[in-house]
């Protein structure tokens, strides 16, 4: 079967490129299918933990930005300011 644009051809060209019908595969041709060209999955990702993704959160550039101004107001004294921040970015 060669690689097409599926979306250019009518419907009855795709069934008869696939060797389908319109009412599906019968269930000798599905199994053999199945066999030769394995289960209609996509493969699994690598999984990122909670903790991975909880600090990826803050490598964002505006996160870090309020991190600066956070640091930037308890530097010079105005705790409220901090506070607000942090809680903003937590």
């Amino acid at each position: 079967m060669q690689s097409t644009h599926w979306y250019n051809l009518d419907t009855d060209e795709v069934l008869h490129q696939l060797q389908a019908t319109a009412d599906g595969l019968s269930q000798q041709q599905a199994e053999q299918r199945l066999q030769q060209q394995g289960e209609n999955a996509l493969p699994e990702g690598r999984r990122r933990s909670v903790l991975t993704m909880l600090l990826g959160q803050f490598a964002d550039f505006m996160i870090m930005v309020l991190l600066a101004a956070a640091l930037v107001s308890g530097v010079i004294g105005e705790p409220q300011d901090t506070i607000a921040i942090l809680v903003i970015v937590i």
